[in-house]
């Protein structure tokens, strides 16, 4: 090799060796195209509030140092965490309009990429609901009262109504009646919905009810679910109906008079509570698995130290209140009026006199002032007396044998023991002022109400083919009880006649069975001569008889029209009564009874004519009315026919 040679093949080493670190040098700067940003959340113009969430999604061949947004000159680090960079925005001093968002990455390199949006900054609508309140009630009618707010001068897009299928555009306030003509003897929800004009939606509503029974009117409603009630006050509670976190019931006292309401017991999970002549009591949870009950009075709220058994009721009459103290004492009875407390052998049921009856090793015991009475002897291996119940003259209760199909309902009083029902397997009474409300099963095992009167003299109320329940007895005998419908149950009011003859019970309205006995408002009671019903957070008052003014009612077909699954022609389906046949409400039995002697009651909603002195003339109206009206259409049809 010559010198030329060599000083070639040396050069072009030289060449191989700066251009190999020449590339090695250009690397990092041409790794730019490996970083790449993809924005997830916000999409292109989408609306933003001034607290929002940026995602972004980053690949890179090298690791990655950094992701910020950057929007309005404000930079705010993202954090990576399961495969994306997320963060969120807080915009300071926003002014609502267009903004350009840009979301940027670094790797180790300080190679960087970037992508970006366009969004709008537009405050989602603030939905006020007035109407309807948790516990509202259809009749069937439902007064809606929403406005809908927006940074939008042109305000809210729409407001929609579910289930009523109202759809209101271009408005930002809703103030009138809505129609549930279907919606008698269900639970529902209202759903209300505001839109703004950039399609941001926000939701509100209430748990309602519907009830479109004319033998109730409204005395009054208030903010939350009825508890108690008299002639002057309300008891209620705005509770937690679906159980939110963090939230605890305010308890308040009503006043009708004034509408004043006095807030009772606040930042406690509310159980139950209860009306006395100086306040209320009520049960309250401080605490997990922690109970105790409070008396409220003159505006001060003392803690008694004392809890009950159940979650769903206590021990309390007139002014009288039984509890188990917190404190190792065992079972007390309380004075209201005199703030004065007493040991006594047992827990349980407690009449307006103080009187107080429990089980203690299955037997039956009463504790009258200071002393204690054993009532029941059975002393018998395997039998138990279960449930007494008192009035202060009166000992109702269970016994149980080793068969629990045998168990029969006994009375204790004056006379000693007796037996109301020898045998049957629906344990429902009831006592008041001398008077027994119980369930006698007959021969084909279903329960009928009967009443027994202070003097001994015992008739029957209920002649349904499907077993009843007793609700209440007022202190005159008459009972409101239950009869199931199909897994729905109607309330029904027995008045004892003092004959043998049977006379029907008259249908008021639907019973709202209760999902847990916490979060349902649905009773009634007897004051000073009126029957009430409570529905979620109204009172009732139960008229004398149905109201029937000739029109037609919201739901019903006027002039001839036929609604899906109704009968035409004519026709009247089993139970129903056609042309002023009395209250709407009819149930599979129209609000009739099976008599005993097996004839049917024909004329549909005339009980109420007999009790408000109608007589059967008057319904005897009806039906030849009922009768005329069907010949003519049958007529009409022949006619049509030839």
């Amino acid at each position: 090799m010559n010198r030329w040679s060599d000083i070639g093949v040396r050069m072009s080493l030289g060449k191989r060796i700066v251009l190999s670190f020449l590339a090695l040098a250009l690397l990092p700067s041409l790794s730019l195209g490996q970083v790449n940003i993809e924005i997830i959340e916000p999409e292109e113009g989408a609306a933003i509030g001034d607290t929002f969430t940026v995602s972004a999604s980053v690949t890179s061949t090298y690791e990655v140092t950094r992701v910020y947004v950057e929007i309005e000159g404000t930079q705010t680090d993202l954090v990576y965490s399961s495969g994306e960079w997320t963060a969120l925005v807080t915009l300071i001093e926003p002014v609502s309009g267009p903004y350009h968002l840009v979301v940027k990455g670094i790797d180790a390199f300080d190679n960087t990429a970037s992508d970006s949006v366009g969004v709008v900054l537009d405050y989602p609508p603030v939905l006020i609901v007035e109407e309807p309140t948790q516990w509202s009630i259809a009749r069937p009618t439902l007064w809606v009262k929403v406005q809908c707010l927006d940074d939008d001068p042109a305000g809210c897009a729409s407001i929609e109504v579910i289930p009523a299928g109202l759809i209101v555009e271009g408005v930002s306030s809703i103030d009138q009646e809505i129609k549930l003509p279907s919606f008698d003897g269900i639970r529902f929800d209202v759903r209300i919905i505001g839109t703004d004009t950039a399609g941001q939606s926000v939701y509100g509503g209430a748990f309602c009810h519907g009830d479109f029974s004319k033998r109730l009117t409204e005395v009054v409603s208030v903010r939350g679910r009825v508890l108690d009630a008299d002639a002057e006050r309300v008891l209620y509670v705005k509770d937690n109906v679906y159980r939110l976190k963090n939230y605890t019931e305010e308890v308040f006292i009503h006043e009708r008079s004034s509408g004043v309401d006095s807030l009772v017991v606040d930042n406690f999970d509310f159980k139950w509570g209860k009306l006395t002549s100086l306040g209320a009591i009520a049960l309250v949870s401080p605490a997990v698995r922690e109970y105790k009950i409070v008396e409220y009075r003159s505006g001060q709220l003392i803690d008694i130290e004392g809890k009950s058994y159940s979650e769903c009721y206590g021990f309390a009459a007139g002014d009288y209140l039984v509890y188990i103290s917190n404190t190792g004492g065992g079972a007390r009875l309380r004075n209201i009026v005199t703030q004065t407390d007493e040991s006594v052998p047992g827990y349980g049921d407690v009449a307006i006199n103080g009187d107080v009856v429990f089980i203690k090793s299955d037997e039956v015991f009463r504790y009258r002032g200071g002393e204690t009475e054993q009532i029941t002897h059975t002393e018998t291996d395997g039998i138990e007396n279960r449930q007494p119940v008192t009035d202060g003259i009166n000992v109702v209760y269970t016994r149980v044998p080793f068969d629990p199909e045998q168990k029969s309902t006994w009375l204790y009083n004056s006379e000693g023991e007796s037996v109301l029902l020898a045998r049957g397997s629906i344990s429902s009474y009831a006592v008041n002022n001398g008077w027994v409300a119980f369930v006698r099963t007959g021969q084909t095992g279903v329960g009928q109400v009967w009443v027994r009167s202070p003097d001994g003299f015992e008739e029957q109320i209920s002649f349904f083919s499907r077993s009843s329940t007793i609700e209440t007895m007022a202190p005159n005998g008459e009972v409101m009880f239950f009869k199931n419908e199909d897994g729905r149950y109607s309330r029904y009011l027995g008045i004892p006649r003092g004959t043998v003859e049977p006379e029907p019970a008259e249908r008021i309205n639907w019973h709202w069975t209760p999902q847990t006995c916490l979060y349902e408002s649905d009773f009634s009671y007897y004051q000073d001569g009126q029957w009430y019903v409570v529905i979620g957070r109204t009172v009732f008052a139960v008229t004398d008889e149905p109201v029937i003014d000739g029109g037609v009612e919201d739901g019903e077909v006027e002039d001839g029209e036929v609604e899906d699954g109704e009968v035409d022609d004519g026709e009247v389906e089993d139970g129903e009564v056609e042309d002023g046949g009395g209250d709407d409400d009819t149930s599979e039995d129209g609000g009739n009874q099976e008599q005993a002697n097996d004839e049917e009651v024909k004329s549909g909603g005339c009980a109420g004519c007999n009790t408000a002195g109608g007589g059967h003339g008057f319904c005897a109206l009806v039906v030849l009315w009922s009768l005329l009206i069907l010949g003519c259409r049958r007529e009409k049809r022949e006619k049509r026919g030839t």
